[in-house]
This record gives C-alpha cells, structure tokens and sequence, in this order.
C-alpha cells in the first residue's frame, strides 16, 4: 500500500512540476488511454490466470453486482438528500 501512495503522489509531483509545460502535458494526455489499457489487460491476463478467481467467478460476479446495485442507490440516495437539502428552495424561485 505504501509503494501504491509514493507512486500516486510522484505522480502528482510530477504534474505539478510539469503543469506550465504544454507539450508534456499534451504528450502525457496521448498516452494515458494506451498505458490504462496495457494496465486493464495485465489485470485481466492476472486474474485469468488465477484458477481459484476462476473457479469462484459466479459467486464473485453475484457479490459484485449485490456491491454495485448498493453502491448506486445509495450514491443516488444521498444526492436526493442533498439536492432537497440545499438546492431545492433555490430552484422553487
């Protein structure tokens, strides 16, 4: 986890130290979507590989979508609340 933070924080270092670059910052841009799906394919060829992710993928895909569906309604929970909390009395004028 600790190697997870250094990365992620260099990584915004970097961005601040580059941010009156343009060229760097369009060069980066570039090549952000082919490194995300270099990333997503190690993952998928990780997990593929993983013959006890494979043999449990039912029960793991059910788990997921229980996890989804719960994390959806309450993210469109808590926007309602907010929404009649602070935004309502402003949008009635």
């Amino acid at each position: 986890m600790f190697t997870i933070l250094t990365i992620m924080f260099a990584g915004i270092l970097c961005g601040r130290l580059t941010r009156r670059y343009p060229d760097i910052r369009r060069t980066a841009g570039r090549l952000l979507l082919p490194v995300i799906c270099l990333l997503l394919l190690a993952m998928g060829v990780g997990i593929g590989a993983n013959t006890q992710v494979m043999h449990h993928l039912s029960t793991l895909g059910l788990q997921a979508l229980i996890i989804t569906v719960g994390a959806v309604a309450g993210t469109i929970l808590c926007a309602w609340i907010v929404y009649t909390r602070f935004f309502r009395a402003h949008h009635e004028k």
